[in-house]
């Protein structure tokens, strides 16, 4: 026999369905042994690992809300130095709109934008850095940058900077 067309997918369902297989797979694939395997490649791998592990990282857990890797991505940006791991973290955040939810990437992220003395070379990353926390402005996060206007060691220009992210 003849096939009947009508009984056959469209084209929208077939990437419908491999969206949401992706996205499945995606979900699993974080466990805690390869977050592991993402935090070493973080730690002492090359740039273009620590590149693409920060890729994978902010994408599961960002993006499909995957509890390992913000956790992991957490922990890097508590205690990476802001730095020596400049041009790393301009790329992690620069061409995204984050808007993020976990409580504890945000306190991360403030953290690290109180961890960085403002200079020619790091306003790049300051930028980028309060862009993010704009998009991803709550309560806590609000009185935290209340107090970064306080804080004697920025600039008359970063803290109204930071009086536009809180509007």
């Amino acid at each position: 026999g003849e096939i009947d067309e009508d009984s056959l997918p469209d084209e929208t369902d077939e990437e419908n369905n491999a969206d949401q297989f992706e996205s499945i797979l995606l979900g699993l694939s974080l466990s805690r042994g390869s977050c592991e395997h993402l935090r070493k490649a973080l730690e002492s791998g090359s740039m273009k690992k620590k590149e693409s592990a920060l890729e994978s990282l902010a994408a599961m857990g960002i993006y499909h809300n995957n509890s390992s890797a913000l956790e992991c991505l957490s922990e890097f940006l508590e205690n990476v130095d802001p730095i020596k791991n400049l041009r790393l973290l301009i790329g992690l955040f620069e061409y995204r709109r984050f808007s993020i939810k976990d409580r504890r990437l945000k306190l991360a992220i403030v953290n690290l934008l109180r961890r960085i003395e403002s200079s020619n070379t790091t306003r790049r990353l300051i930028k980028v850095l309060l862009e993010v926390i704009q998009n991803s402005m709550d309560d806590e996060i609000r009185r935290e940058i209340e107090k970064e206007l306080k804080n004697p060691k920025w600039s008359y220009r970063m803290k109204k900077k930071f009086e536009i992210v809180l509007g």
